[in-house]
């Protein structure tokens, strides 16, 4: 693993934090409570966050604090504890809530366990660019027809579109 929590609640929040590439898990949690906020925990050849004990940490949960959680080899989060453990408005790499319950492991997987609650709206991760260039392909599903000044809107989860602009432009 990348980094290992023992019997600790500091620091308080574990924020701004990129951890990949592990060949264990990316963060194991043992009786530990850290938040985790807007940090990316991918890659990583075991579990993304592998929680034990009476780990109970919040990890995003809101828009301000979104984490991403994508890529990691066996689950993103496995919850081996009894606590329901809070995890909205992060990115999991699918919009789709089957396939991102497919990769936590929670009360669905042993009912002694707790359940990992997240939110399957789709987002694109967070990233610490100023900019970003987006390219992207607009079609109807199962065939591409020509869908020339269709307009194309990008917002933030709160408050007015970012910027709207016509396909082919």
């Amino acid at each position: 693993y990348n980094i290992y929590y023992e019997s600790t609640t500091q620091p308080a929040t574990f924020e701004n934090c990129e951890v990949t590439d592990a060949v264990g898990d990316g963060i194991f949690f043992y009786n530990s409570t850290p938040a985790i906020a807007s940090s990316s925990i991918t890659d990583n050849g075991g579990y993304g966050i592998f929680l034990d004990g009476t780990s109970n940490p919040v990890i995003g949960n809101s828009i301000t604090a979104t984490c991403n959680l994508f890529g990691n080899g066996l689950y993103e989060v496995y919850n081996n504890t009894s606590n329901n453990i809070d995890a909205r408005n992060n990115y999991w790499g699918s919009g789709d809530s089957a396939m991102i319950a497919s990769r936590i492991f929670d009360y669905y997987d042993n009912t002694s366990l707790g359940v990992v609650v997240f939110e399957d709206f789709a987002q694109l991760p967070s990233m610490p660019a100023g900019t970003t260039l987006l390219s992207l392909t607009v079609c109807y599903p199962e065939r591409l027809l020509d869908m020339e000044s269709a307009l194309v809107e990008i917002s933030a989860l709160v408050g007015p579109p970012i910027i709207h602009t016509p396909t082919n432009s």
